[in-house]
């Protein structure tokens, strides 16, 4: 540890365990152990531990939350400035994420060749 930055590190895991539920929910690596209940990331004790985030959310969005709650109180300008490009991150890849589509059944028995309708 550096003396410069020993209360960076001993504030960073927890601000990390704060952050990591908000990001964990649109990352590539949640798993739903139980429908209908919270998917919930491990805790981070170390900083050997994988965060459980997929890449870009840990390089892109953790870092942004890291900086804003780390100077939110000595530097509020520069927290805000960390704030603003991670919601505006946030909301371009919450958007964005992964998706699957299934086929839609015909339940009605409406579908004509090409998904044309003839006259009635």
């Amino acid at each position: 540890m550096h003396s410069d930055t020993t209360e960076y590190e001993h504030r960073a895991l927890g601000i990390i365990n704060q952050c990591n539920p908000i990001l964990y929910k649109i990352s590539d690596t949640v798993v739903i152990a139980e429908p209908g209940k919270r998917p919930v990331p491990d805790l981070v004790v170390d900083f050997d531990m994988d965060v459980g985030l997929d890449d870009v959310l840990a390089r892109v969005l953790l870092p942004l939350m890291l900086g804003y709650w780390l100077f939110v109180d000595e530097n509020p300008s520069l927290a805000a400035a960390f704030l603003a490009s991670h919601n505006a991150q946030y909301k371009l890849l919450a958007a964005g994420g992964p998706a699957s589509f299934d086929s839609i059944t015909d339940v009605y028995g409406m579908a004509t060749e090409y998904n044309q309708f003839s006259s009635w």
